[in-house]
Parts: structure tokens; sequence; C-alpha cells
């Protein structure tokens, strides 16, 4: 993310990350003679999406303002869609044992602001098709002004700043989510996975 005397400049290049994602499977130790043989690895297929909703928490949550106002600005689809690129080129280059890497090109990246209520703005992103459950087609990062607040679990609500997905499913219905104090947090489920229903769903969860 660029520092704050970089705010002419828009946002800057993105940065390698150290680990991009966990591996999901690792490779056995050589068992003992007495012991039954292992089973065969199963290939788990990820694209970005998971890694890139990771960065742009991060991003987000380092420096709200400055992150927003570059991300609306006329460099900011471009720097998404590079930033996909390159979290792609770093997960193609990692070797993880029963893990292959779905390369998604960056083209559907675009940003887009919604009125959600009450004064609430919602920068949404705008992600290519899920590859897999729990993959995003939305991110929306949310600023509540003084005096506006958004539901929480369990009947709480915050004026915090928020970071949401509109995630894939088992079902046929994607999942308003967030992840929140280090925790995965599903919120209500939407008809479909378009931009109004997210938008629909955000607003709901508005409350003053």
């Amino acid at each position: 993310m660029p520092s704050r005397t970089q705010r002419s400049q828009g946002l800057s290049k993105p940065a390698a990350s150290d680990q991009l994602y966990r591996c999901v499977a690792q490779t056995p130790a050589s068992p003992r003679r007495s012991a039954p043989a292992m089973p065969e690895l199963t290939t788990v297929q990820l694209s970005q999406h998971g890694p890139f909703l990771h960065t742009i928490r991060r991003y987000f949550f380092d420096d709200l303002q400055l992150f927003l106002s570059s991300l609306t600005g006329k460099s900011g689809e471009s720097w998404l869609r590079s930033t996909w690129a390159s979290i792609g080129q770093q997960m193609a280059e990692e070797d993880c044992p029963g893990v292959e890497h779905v390369d998604i090109p960056s083209d559907e990246i675009t940003v887009s602001t919604h009125d959600i209520g009450h004064g609430v703005t919602a920068t949404v992103i705008t992600l290519p098709e899920p590859n897999m459950t729990c993959d995003a087609y939305f991110i929306a990062l949310v600023v509540p002004p003084p005096g506006v607040k958004m539901q929480c679990m369990g009947g709480a609500s915050t004026d915090e700043p928020r970071c949401f997905q509109l995630e894939a499913s088992n079902s046929d219905r994607p999942f308003v989510c967030e992840w929140r104090n280090g925790a995965h947090r599903n919120y209500a489920s939407v008809a479909e996975p378009t931009l109004e229903a997210f938008v629909a769903g955000l607003k709901g969860m508005v409350v003053e």
C-alpha cells in the first residue's frame, strides 16, 4: 500500500507476499514397514480469489480513506487487475503438493460505488466467476458515517469499517459473508449472485 506521501501518485505496484495461501495437502512421510499404504493425494484446484480477498482486506484496513480514494480513481481498476495477475503468477510458481493453480484472467474486475442507505456508500469490486465454494463474486468495502451502524452476528451492530463479500455456497443461493475478528461469518443468503442482489443484501444490514 502506498504511503501517505504517495497520495498524488495513486496506488503503487503490488508487492509480493511471503506466502499467498497455505498448502491444503502435504506430502506424506515415508510409512513404516508395518503401516498401511497412504492414500493418494487429492488435487485441489485453487484460483486467485482467496489470496486476492485477503490482499484487499489488508490494504483497506491499513489506510481506509487513502485506499478507497485510490481505488475509485482513474487507475483503480488497472491496479486491481495487475494485483490479481501478480497473485496468479506467484501461485503458479509455488510448489505445493496436492494443489493445482487455476489461472483466471482479470478482465472482469471492475469497481463501482453504491448507496446502501442512511448515507452509507459501499465500494464494490466485481470479481471473475468463482472457481469453488467460498470464492467471492463481489467484495464490498464500507465505512459507515458517524451515527450509523451495520448489523453483526447475534443481533449486535457496529459503526466500524467493514469488508463484506458475496460468496458461492454449496446451495443455489450465495451468502453475504465477512471475515471478522479472525473468524468467517455468514449472514443472509440472497436469491442470485448479482450485483443488485448483493447491494440489496447490504442495505438490509444498515441500521441507525
